[in-house]
């Protein structure tokens, strides 16, 4: 079209300023007739025309096409959710078998806090169950509005019973409420949710004529603000796809009080996905079986609910974590980190501690005395490393220092086991790559993402490993110094100090406390410390406590300049996911790769006065602003880095290579 329009423009001017034509040698015909010259002109205006107009029929098509894959997709969505509700009707007509076998006592379990509102609901919710052996248990936890009062008039039911205690959260309030009880089985309702009429019947018919059954659920529907706007979630049961993902809500399950007494209750220390982590306990020895018969109504009735007030990823890690690395025979493990560099020490011993914490025997060697900062593995061994091949047992050998491409390498190969090679920190060439994964015992290559990426190998060997921050010792830290930044770096420069007083200087109502990791220069500092803003407290060579603890307190988290480097060093990095982990502000130096990893947990800066001006901004905001901020670090940190999700890539790698098999149920600890 534009070698079109050109041409056009051409014959235009041509046309336009009279021009004659020419004949075949080239020469002026001033007696040519004009439609020589428009005849062209208007044949190539057809043309386009025609191009145009085909053009036009094809985005129509383009656009025809989209709509109708949208409308594949609404109607596949609409004939699932109608053979759902096939199934539903047709139980539902049928009527449960086994109805009226039995008439077992179902406890219902209720906590509120706070829901004067729409607790009644709830509570006719049971009442107006057509199974009428129910006891209903009310936990009040803690509640500041009048819901003693509300519900006092149900007192006179003898099969409510109503328990206060303390604010101590839902999965507390459960415990006590399923203590208290009395059923055989059991069952849940959220306080702002209400059951059908016909579950309890259906469920107790269902426990009735199949006396193995431990634990069944049914369907739930969901109320939008929309009345018409309904959805319903039933599934049916899949171990494999509740491991990934949960589709059991809380409030449609029922299970037999044998379950509660031998693996106990509600996880108090999940403060979200409670739901999740008692169904996948309860099914881990029997499946869980989907009955369908509609239970319960999800609504919405105000901003006190869990989903709305809890983090979903620090709970989720928790869940996840239960459930990894499942009953398989783990290896045994040679670590080979002879003259680690003290900024990477931090980063092997939190992957060992998590390989430890997974069962994984792990020992190490190193030819040199290093002390190293923790308690130390099943044994460490000082000898030649042919030696702690042997002494060790080892089925897997993972290098640690990937510049042991010599003689040590060779006799990491030379003993016929796999081999795997951390790269994750290291400043490795493209040709040192190429060195590693030109051997065949090299079994798996691990590096940050940032460095797969540059040094694109493009081997199935090399495998992205994110950054990682130690789960049994970094926590959410909620009462945050909101006029407190820190920094961390692993060997303080000229550059990292003059931008740190130039901030104190911009900056008066901040403090700022700076840490230096690991100088060796450190005791030579002396001289250029002593100018230094006063509000800048400087930390030399810490321990992790006191690096942790300052860390946890900052509301703000700066990463500096001053490596000279276009990444942070990996103990720069790790402090950085350190402190999102704790719900810090992220704000970090320009760069693409520290961007990739902070992501919506901060911003970057290029200047100085860029970076004041970002702290500066925050003195500004509210307490929502502060707590998105927080809650936005938190999540990122816990849904892309705990040690426990980063490292399984490589535990994966090795359970394969030694060809893992289940462990017999009878040796599961």
């Amino acid at each position: 079209m534009d070698i079109l329009s050109d041409m056009l423009r051409i014959f235009r001017r041509m046309s336009g300023s009279g021009a004659a034509s020419s004949d075949r040698d080239g020469q002026i015909n001033p007696h040519a007739p004009q439609d020589d010259l428009t005849a062209p002109l208007r044949d190539i205006e057809r043309q386009r025309d025609v191009l145009e107009a085909l053009r036009s029929r094809l985005d129509a098509v383009d656009e025809l096409n989209r709509r109708v894959e949208a409308a594949s997709h609404e109607i596949e969505r609409l004939n699932q959710k109608n053979a759902v509700l096939m199934k539903l009707a047709t139980y539902m007509s049928a009527g449960p078998a086994g109805q009226g076998d039995s008439n077992p006592l179902v406890t219902v379990i209720l906590p509120t806090f706070n829901r004067r509102h729409c607790i009644t609901d709830a509570i006719e919710s049971v009442v107006r169950q057509s199974y009428q052996n129910w006891e209903l248990m009310i936990i009040d936890d803690g509640s500041t509005d009048d819901t003693v009062e509300l519900i006092a008039p149900y007192h006179s039911d003898t099969r409510i019973k109503f328990i206060q205690q303390q604010r101590s959260g839902h999965a507390a309030a459960r415990n006590r409420g399923l203590q208290a009880s009395r059923g055989s089985l059991i069952a849940h309702l959220d306080s702002d949710c209400i059951f059908y009429p016909g579950f309890l019947n259906a469920m107790v018919g269902e426990f009735a004529k199949d006396p193995a059954l431990d634990f069944a659920y049914g369907a739930l529907t969901f109320e939008e603000s929309d009345p018409f706007a309904r959805d319903i979630l039933f599934e049916p049961f899949d171990r494999a796809r509740l491991l990934v993902g949960n589709y059991i809500d809380m409030n449609v399950i029922v299970y037999r009080r044998a379950l509660f007494e031998k693996l106990g209750g509600p996880d108090p220390a999940l403060s979200r996905l409670s739901d999740w982590d008692v169904a996948l306990r309860y099914t881990a020895e029997k499946p869980g079986r989907a009955v369908p018969v509609v239970a319960a109504q999800y609504r919405i009735r105000d901003e006190n609910r869990v989903s709305a007030t809890m983090l979903m990823s620090p709970n989720h890690f928790q869940v996840v974590r239960k459930w990894y690395p499942g009953a398989v025979r783990l290896p045994r493990v040679l670590y080979v980190a002879d003259r680690v560099p003290q900024s990477l020490m931090d980063s092997i011993e939190m992957e060992i501690r998590c390989m430890q914490r997974w069962g994984v025997h792990v020992e190490l060697w190193h030819d040199v005395e290093q002390t190293w900062p923790w308690a130390a593995p099943s044994k460490i061994h000082r000898g030649t490393l042919e030696e702690a091949i042997a002494l060790s047992k080892a089925e897997i050998i993972h290098i640690c220092r990937p510049d042991s491409t010599g003689p040590r390498l060779q006799a990491c190969l030379s003993s016929g086991l796999p081999v795997t090679v951390n790269l994750r920190g290291f400043d490795v060439s493209a040709s040192m790559l190429a060195e590693i994964l030109d051997r065949d015992d090299v079994k798996g290559v691990y590096g940050f993402p940032h460095q797969v990426k540059s040094l694109n190998g493009g081997d199935a060997r090399m495998h992205a490993v994110h950054p990682a921050f130690d789960t049994s010792t970094i926590k959410p830290f909620a009462e945050k110094d909101r006029t407190l930044v820190v920094s961390a770096v692993d060997g303080l420069t000229d550059e990292n100090l003059s931008f740190f007083s130039g901030l104190a200087r911009l900056l008066p109502d901040y403090r700022f406390t700076l840490i230096d990791k690991g100088s060796d220069a450190a005791a030579d500092r002396d001289a250029s410390l002593g100018g230094m803003d006063s509000r800048v407290k400087l930390l030399l060579r810490p321990s992790d406590e006191v690096i942790s603890d300052s860390i946890s307190k900052a509301g703000i988290y700066l990463h500096a300049p001053g490596s000279g480097l276009p990444s942070p060093t990996p103990g720069e990095l790790g402090s950085v996911i350190d402190a999102m982990a704790t719900g810090s502000y992220i704000l970090s130096a320009e760069s693409s790769d520290l961007r990739e990893y902070v992501g919506e947990a901060g911003e970057t800066y290029l200047t100085l006065d860029q970076a004041a001006e970002l702290i500066a901004r925050t003195s500004g905001w509210s307490a929502e602003e502060w707590r998105k901020a927080w809650v936005a670090s938190v999540e990122r940190a816990f849904q892309h880095y705990p040690d426990e999700l980063a490292f399984r890539t490589i535990l994966d790698d090795w359970i394969a290579l030694i060809g893992s098999h289940p462990v017999p149920a009878e040796a599961i600890v």
